[in-house]
């Protein structure tokens, strides 16, 4: 009896130690409804570290809608889980070496000499509004929280976990991930841009209005277990689950969606928008194959599945 209540407090502690070890990790715990830039403090345990970045929650869909989810100032994305993500600039053709940092909280401090594996998720913006893009964004941890009005955060070259490559894709989350070994006991952590621009790839991939690289980001993991931060959302629990396939695409106004098995369980609603975030359909979907019919002119139509905390996109072209 014994050996089984050791065993058992074992595997207890084993799962408490591996749990992601950042407050708020999908910016979901909301003190109040984001209405305009740099209200980032308005996500519980997260505040600017750098300038003003932007706090985006569908709370806000019908007050203040340029901070909504998925429609918003910076184009049309769903939240990679949840309804809520934040967004910064990783470089600006305006202003050398400046940079937009977010910083989070960790529950506890980190252990010197752990290893500790990190993966967050991140979305370039709408090409239409922000032309350039970059590498580089990343994780830099500290033991004390910056502020961008009393400490802001600087480049150091020095971030611990960052991208390699230059991350252009405004459908699909990307993720970015890695580990390292802690030598301070960290508590905070910022995510951004932490190269100077010379050591910064950026590329301008569209005539978009703003002259600067912009990310949305989602689902912070931090953890001693790999596969806590491998996994879909890097949360303890997917919110995300695929539609089996969108078909034919690119395609003349009629196309089907297919759903997985276990998104038929969650009362799934499709709502299909145009370019600048017009809503066209929206409608319960009752059949694991539901065909639909746009008689719209050609060009790019965004999709959405929602069902009970879950939700897919993805974009659809029409030429007739």
């Amino acid at each position: 009896m014994k050996t089984q209540l050791l065993l058992l407090m074992i595997l207890v502690s084993n799962w408490l130690y591996a749990q992601n070890l950042v407050l708020n990790p999908s910016f979901e715990d909301t003190l109040d409804c984001p209405h305009q830039i740099n209200q980032i403090n308005f996500a519980n345990g997260w505040d600017s570290w750098g300038v003003t970045p932007d706090y985006f929650n569908a709370c806000a869909n019908i007050a203040a809608p340029n901070f909504g989810v998925p429609h918003n100032n910076r184009g049309f994305q769903v939240a990679h889980s949840g309804i809520a993500y934040v967004g910064l600039f990783t470089f600006t053709v305006f202003n050398p070496n400046m940079r937009e940092f977010v910083g989070g909280t960790l529950t506890t401090p980190l252990t010197i000499g752990q290893q500790y594996f990190v993966s967050f998720w991140v979305n370039h913006a709408d090409t239409s509004i922000v032309g350039w893009a970059t590498d580089r964004i990343g994780i830099k941890f500290s033991t004390f929280a910056h502020n961008f009005f009393a400490i802001p955060d600087t480049v150091n070259n020095a971030p611990h976990v960052f991208s390699t490559n230059i991350i252009s894709d405004t459908a699909s989350w990307v993720l970015v991930q890695g580990s390292f070994i802690a030598d301070s006991a960290y508590t905070f952590f910022g995510i951004g841009n932490y190269f100077e621009d010379a050591a910064t790839s950026q590329i301008q991939i569209s005539s978009g209005i703003a002259n600067y690289a912009y990310y949305l980001v989602d689902d912070v993991c931090v953890s001693t277990s790999a596969g806590e931060c491998n996994n879909v959302t890097g949360l303890q629990d997917s919110k995300l689950v695929e539609v089996s396939n969108v078909y034919p695409n690119p395609n003349k106004g009629k196309f089907k969606i297919v759903l997985s098995n276990e998104f038929q369980d969650h009362h799934p609603v499709i709502i299909i928008s145009n370019f600048v975030g017009q809503k066209i359909i929206e409608k319960k979907l009752s059949d694991k194959v539901m065909e639909i019919e746009l008689e719209q002119p050609d060009g790019i139509y965004f999709v959405i599945v929602y069902g009970d905390e879950r939700s897919y996109s993805t974009k659809v072209i029409v030429r007739n």
